[in-house]
């Protein structure tokens, strides 16, 4: 588990710096999503936001650290 999350930590950091480079203009620019549309950068990251609290939850749930 250690190293899946060292691997998380470090990819989650290129993310990060990679967002910010970005100027708040780049944050509208959007594209095209096969099912969902069309959503801007700021939308993909809110639901990838959105996505980490999810498993936070799963994480923080009782049994959750159990086998």
């Amino acid at each position: 588990m250690d190293d899946n999350l060292a691997a998380f930590n470090t990819l989650r950091g290129e993310s990060v710096s990679l967002l910010m480079g970005l100027s708040l203009i780049d944050w509208d620019r959007s594209g095209t999503h096969t099912t969902r549309g069309t959503l801007s950068i700021a939308d993909v990251v809110e639901d990838i936001v959105d996505h980490d609290a999810e498993h936070i939850g799963q994480l923080e749930a009782p049994g959750a650290s159990d086998g």
